[in-house]
């Protein structure tokens, strides 16, 4: 059986580390950054979540064997 918990840690810890390298490329200065920075991992998150929405109904949908 698949742990959801130690697998939205992973996740949390991946998307943090994708926002974080993306943002500071994108700003300057290190307060912007900070401050920025959990609007963007949200975004990313919830953006994650719609894709893999997406992908499992277009998987039931169009993968279905019956």
């Amino acid at each position: 059986m698949i742990d959801p918990i130690p697998h939205a840690l992973l996740f949390v810890l991946a998307a943090t580390a994708i926002v974080f390298a993306g943002a500071t490329f994108t700003d300057l200065h290190d307060g912007p950054l900070l401050r920025g920075l959990a609007k963007k991992l949200a975004w990313f998150c919830g953006w994650c979540a719609v894709v893999c929405a997406l992908m499992l109904l277009v998987e039931h949908t169009l993968a279905a064997t019956r």
